[in-house]
């Protein structure tokens, strides 16, 4: 086959599942290399360790094609107070922001990446250390 002939598709597996797929169609030429997510290198544990009222953004590098969904979760279910917790996702990374955390915010946080190669999942434990909240 001629990579200039019109009207053609050809996919590629590799070995690790990554898929190479180029086509052909009204001499427009077009490949696309696809891949399960993987997370990328971060510097965190299964545990972050915070103070009441602290603040912190747990930042998750990410490849992936193509570009999954991202989903974070607490405790198995919706993030609970999306005023303090938010979550945003661009081009090759997810992040969690927590703002003012106080010991109801204990827990496990998941994030998950899927697309149709696979997924790919990060749980850490948040740990919040100091005062209970008091109320007047």
């Amino acid at each position: 086959m001629s990579l200039m002939a019109n009207n053609w598709d050809h996919n590629i597996v590799l070995l690790s599942g990554e898929l190479f797929r180029c086509s052909n169609h009204d001499k427009a030429l077009k490949c696309v290399f696809t891949v399960a997510p993987t997370l990328g290198k971060h510097d965190y544990g299964d545990k972050l360790v915070l103070k009441a009222q602290a603040s912190a953004v747990i930042e998750i590098p990410f490849s992936a094609s193509p570009e999954p969904s991202v989903e974070w979760k607490y405790k198995g279910g919706k993030l609970t107070d999306t005023r303090r917790f938010r979550e945003e996702t661009v081009a090759g990374m997810t992040s969690l922001s927590m703002s003012k955390v106080t010991k109801k915010d204990a827990g496990d946080y998941s994030m998950t990446l899927q697309n149709q190669l696979g997924k790919a999942t990060f749980t850490i434990k948040l740990i919040v250390q100091g005062l209970l909240s008091l109320r007047w």
